[in-house]
């Protein structure tokens, strides 16, 4: 999901290179609790889903949010 990808390197400042479903909170320092809250309300925003309390919480890597978003767009 190249939207969702540009979302992430956006918010976080850094190369699109680096979004793919190796980045998680662990290995990203710029992925801060700050940031986490602005990439859910761009994805919310742009990609007109709604995440959930649990799916927030749950989505420490890109991975599990391109999984989230990918299960809300069906």
């Amino acid at each position: 999901m190249e939207k969702l990808r540009t979302i992430v390197a956006d918010v976080l400042c850094v190369d699109i290179d680096r979004v793919d479903e190796n980045l998680t909170r662990d290995n990203c320092e710029e992925w801060d609790s700050f940031n986490h809250l602005l990439i859910v309300s761009e994805i919310e925003s742009k990609l007109n889903v709604k995440l959930t309390m649990k799916e927030m919480e749950s989505a420490d890597s890109y991975k599990v949010l391109e999984q989230i978003v990918m299960r809300k767009a069906e």
